[in-house]
């Protein structure tokens, strides 16, 4: 999700002219569509249906005078500090699905499970993998007596603050730039003798115990832990005595203060990234895409972000106009999943973003499509949705995603992608709609083209179907290793094939000019006259 921290954030994006929302009494009639064979066989795409779609728009300069907000006017860009990257001195605190807390800092991310809390150290974007530790609470102890607590609770965030209230314990995580501070605070203590706390820790990094505290190494970084002390309610403190036999640190407070502390009291140890070889600017970030809303007049910029060779991260952040930062997030639910190749499209109507990306590890074979909504206006994002379903074999890779301005009606983002069937035999182009809300229509996966034994790979779609409610849909047909077309096809906003691609292999294309028609400011849109038949414009060559 977004960030709950928002207004501690700040850094600047791009400009754009907004574009102007066609009246809310041109109407249209969304279609289903078909669903396709979910066998595994080969077959040629959906026949392209001939129909004529709705104008969207009648006198297109008209009603952008009519229709254009009052005071859509955007300040200049300040170029000289314009930056589309999230800032990296800011905490970016958010939850998955089922309420786990999730942070991401400077130099590290950490997670807050019912069961336990991940913390994985920044050891910068050239790292090969992650170095994450975990840690659970073993056992409890005061003297001889086993003290109670619950092993799954849901952790609360407040601020910057994760608590776990686990009976006998609340355990606590301070949450700050470059550490995080563990607390484990006892309100009462069932029996006399020394308060022993055992945590189970996993990682693969090394250990080794140095001067009460615990350092954990590996060949990219290391991470310090400790050293502990105790405090009661009156400010009084001590020394925690603190062991690692391997696999468990041991937390030892002595009943000599026990006995004249005041509860509650808490032991306060602190987990710390160091060691860290970065330079001045240590996150690696490309694949940038971007979309405008037109009704808050602002930009949604998604980017890849490298916090690891393994661990990739999609970032979606909010710009506007002047360039000025509004604020960010991360897409990806889950902290080491492999989020990459994002892209973002806006539907005006219902006042969001569609951002999507291929997920998993590259090496993998089964990486797949995801994507989520965001509100342009409160950066809220919705549920995170596998959009390559699996009536479709093969991994499916980079995603492109339409979205659409119009202001009334039926709307839907569209998502492209390239299913790969056979690696290096055949590749194909598949597409799925989206309602506004991010659910998927009904139907299952389509089949743009899934022509047998042909590799057609890295589709893009239109940013926008305005005017006739038309996307164009764009990929390359690898003919050779010296070889390779441009093909072609439109879908409808309804995600109706209303051209295919050619059906012979190497069409035979006749070169047109675009024809200009009136368009208001910034959709940027133009027609190309287009012949029917074997001369027909569907590919460039």
């Amino acid at each position: 999700m977004f960030t709950t921290t928002f207004s501690r954030l700040a850094f600047s994006g791009l400009f754009l002219l907004p574009f102007v929302a066609v009246p809310a009494n041109a109407q249209r009639v969304a279609r289903t569509p078909a669903v396709s064979d979910a066998s595994q066989a080969k077959l040629p795409a959906a026949p392209a249906v001939s129909r004529d779609l709705p104008v969207r728009g009648g006198d297109r300069d008209a009603l952008a005078a009519q229709h254009a907000p009052a005071t859509t006017q955007a300040p200049a860009l300040d170029t000289a500090s314009a930056s589309y990257r999230a800032p990296h001195d800011q905490l970016y605190i958010s939850a998955q699905e089922d309420g786990s807390p999730q942070v991401r800092g400077r130099a590290y991310k950490a997670e807050f499970r019912a069961d336990s809390a991940t913390y994985i150290p920044f050891c910068g974007s050239q790292a090969p993998q992650n170095h994450p530790l975990a840690f659970r609470i073993e056992s409890l102890t005061a003297g001889n007596e086993a003290i109670a607590f619950a092993s799954d609770a849901v952790a609360g965030l407040e601020a910057q603050t994760v608590r776990y209230s686990r009976g006998g314990v609340t355990e606590v995580y301070e949450l700050g730039l470059d550490s995080v501070e563990q607390k484990f605070v006892f309100d009462s203590i069932p029996a006399s003798g020394d308060l022993v706390v055992r945590l189970s820790v996993q990682t693969q990094m090394s250990a080794s115990l140095e001067n009460g505290a615990i350092r954990f190494t590996s060949a990219d970084g290391s991470v310090s832990y400790g050293a502990a002390t105790v405090l009661d309610s009156n400010g009084a403190s001590a020394p925690v005595e603190t062991k690692f036999d391997g696999g468990t640190i041991e937390l030892r407070v002595s009943a000599s203060f026990l006995e004249t502390a005041v509860l509650p009291i808490t032991i306060d140890p602190v987990i710390l990234t160091f060691g860290v070889t970065w330079t001045t600017e240590p996150v690696d970030s490309f694949a940038p895409a971007v979309a405008w809303d037109e009704t808050n007049l602002r930009l949604c910029v998604a980017y890849e972000e490298v916090f690891s060779a393994t661990d990739h991260d999609v970032v979606g952040s909010f710009v506007a106009a002047d360039g000025s930062f509004i604020q960010a997030g991360y897409l990806d639910a889950l902290l080491g999943d492999y989020w990459a190749n994002p892209d973002v499209a806006n539907n005006n109507q219902s006042s969001n973003f569609y951002l999507v990306a291929q997920v998993g590890d590259p090496s993998g074979g089964a990486r797949t499509i995801h994507g989520r909504t965001l509100d342009a206006n409160t950066g809220a994002l919705g549920v995170d949705r596998l959009v390559s379903t699996a009536d479709q074999t093969g991994e499916k890779i980079n995603p492109s995603v339409g979205g659409d301005p119009y202001a009334a009606g039926s709307t839907y983002f569209t998502v492209v992608w390239q299913r790969i069937f056979l690696a290096g035999t055949d590749d194909d182009i598949h597409y799925r709609l989206v309602t506004p809300a991010g659910v998927l229509q009904a139907g299952g996966t389509q089949l743009l083209d899934d022509s047998a034994g042909t590799l057609d790979r890295n589709p893009r779609i239109s940013k926008s179907c305005e005017g006739n409610g038309t996307h164009h849909v764009v990929w390359a047909r690898w003919i050779s290793s010296t070889d390779r077309d441009v093909f072609a096809a439109e879908l409808a906003y309804d995600g109706t094939i209303t051209k295919p691609r050619p059906r012979s292999t190497r069409p035979v294309t006749t070169p047109r000019r675009p024809a200009r028609r009136s368009c208001p400011r910034a959709i940027g849109c133009w027609s190309t006259s287009t012949t029917t038949g074997p001369t027909a414009t569907s590919s460039v060559t």
